[in-house]
């Protein structure tokens, strides 16, 4: 599920550092491993986060995301989210006047002050995609809503990529290897940019939102893929 989450286009990166957290404290609950094995299984996971970690992706995400917006979580009594985001801060930051108003307004979210109070406010930030909700209420706190928006649009890893440079090798193929790379260039932004020209402009078009609590193996989703299978066969 944690692999669903991320492998994908979707603005996800506020739910990867508390989704990998419950993903290494899971180990804990699974039935039939033996002691050595769990602690081999927590090994592994703690070497990949400390190799995919970053202070902008993940600490600074899990801080503004909405989702995670109720004092359960304790960002702010977690040492090492703190540092990421306070540097995150910086970095994305002009001036230290700057950086100290998108924290004055960081503490003014979490405490909910404000239209942060409003009923509606609340209930929105477990349904709205997380950039999407700072465009709709982040307008009291516009320093803090800027650095929130610029961090929650982003995708939380590479597999986008990855289909552009399919996308090239279907343009710049054997019988057009002659091609300048200029052009190449120009092509695929051309051919991507009709792709998504087309979703945008079908009437029923409706950005993906994964929903972050999806069993992808339940009897639902199964049933879904097999009724797809039938019908293209």
């Amino acid at each position: 599920m944690f692999l669903r989450l991320a492998d994908g286009d979707t603005p996800c990166v506020g739910k990867v550092y508390y989704k990998f957290f419950t993903l290494v404290t899971a180990f804990d609950t699974i039935p039939g491993l033996t002691a050595v094995r769990r602690t081999s299984l927590k090994l592994l996971a703690e070497q990949r986060w400390a190799f995919v970690h970053s202070d902008s992706h993940y600490s600074a995400g899990f801080c503004v995301d909405p989702e995670y917006w109720d004092s359960d979580y304790g960002q702010e009594a977690n040492h090492e989210v703190m540092t990421g985001f306070r540097n995150s801060v910086k970095k994305s930051t002009l001036s230290s006047e700057e950086s100290a108003r998108v924290m004055d307004q960081w503490i003014r979210f979490r405490m909910a002050e404000g239209c942060f109070a409003d009923e509606h406010c609340l209930v929105q930030a477990k349904i709205l995609p997380g950039y999407k909700w700072w465009l709709a209420w982040g307008s009291m706190t516009p320093d803090l809503q800027r650095f929130a928006i610029r961090v929650l649009s982003q995708v939380a890893c590479s597999s986008s990529c990855g289909r552009i440079n399919n996308e090239a090798d279907y343009i710049k193929s054997k019988k057009r290897n002659r091609m300048k790379h200029f052009t190449h260039e120009r092509e695929i932004y051309v051919h991507h940019t009709l792709q998504v020209l087309d979703k945008l402009e079908n009437v029923e078009y409706e950005e993906p939102v994964i929903l972050w609590d999806a069993d992808i193996n339940s009897e639902e989703n199964t049933s879904d893929e097999e009724e797809a299978a039938k019908d293209n066969d």
